[in-house]
């Protein structure tokens, strides 16, 4: 078993379940979907941030919350190690969220045995395939789940990386993500509460998650 905690970052997000978990599978086609284009950027955002400033890094810093956003789509997602977190998050007017559920990536930086687009998308849906629950409300409405594998992408990886490599080879390095991901269109002006749940169980080990956002969203 790959150290689950150290190579791979997995992330809350606004899920919809019933008691049971049920989401839709969908499996990147050739061509790669707009959702499955996204996943790869959320990860080449997420990895590319320094862990002193990653806003995956701390569980209730809501300074953070903007780091390395940009344009129409924001990236949200819970933490590294799976402990709680009560966050705050400003957003700007007309701004989408592309929130993961419970996601994973693997590269060759991590693990330099897998030097093909294969061997690194199996390694990522073997990684996925253990979660088993996820549930999230936003506002107290449940939210749609799709489970998408991200394209071939490079992530380059900075100093102090939140995945502890040092001089991590190659650098760029190739990685392909899978997970289940919500994409939220703008929202309106105002307050928002979006509440997170998810688990993926191994032979030795139960990541969880449990995450809350406070979601300001700003008026134009």
């Amino acid at each position: 078993m790959r150290n689950w905690r150290r190579n791979v970052v997995l992330s809350l997000v606004l899920v919809a379940s019933g008691v049971a978990f049920a989401a839709r599978e969908v499996r990147a086609d050739p061509g790669f979907g707009l959702l499955s284009g996204l996943s790869g950027q959320w990860w080449q955002w997420a990895l590319s941030i320094p862990a002193v400033s990653n806003p995956l890094a701390d569980p209730n810093d809501s300074k953070l919350c903007g780091v390395g956003q940009s344009g129409p789509v924001w990236f949200l997602g819970g933490t590294l190690d799976g402990s709680p977190a009560r966050r705050s998050c400003t957003v700007p007017p007309g701004v989408s969220l592309l929130i993961p559920a419970l996601n994973a990536e693997c590269s060759t930086a991590e693990s330099p045995e897998l030097t093909t687009p294969r061997a690194l998308r199996a390694c990522a849906i073997d990684l996925i395939d253990h979660v088993t629950e996820a549930t999230a409300k936003l506002d107290g409405r449940r939210l749609p789940l799709s489970r998408v594998v991200s394209p071939l992408v490079y992530l380059a990886l900075p100093p102090g990386n939140t995945l502890g490599l040092v001089n991590p080879l190659p650098n760029p390095s190739p990685s392909v993500g899978d997970g289940y991901y919500a994409f939220v269109p703008p929202l309106s002006p105002g307050r928002h509460t979006i509440k997170l749940a998810a688990k993926a169980v191994f032979p030795d080990f139960t990541f969880a998650q449990d995450v809350e956002y406070t979601i300001e969203v700003l008026a134009r």
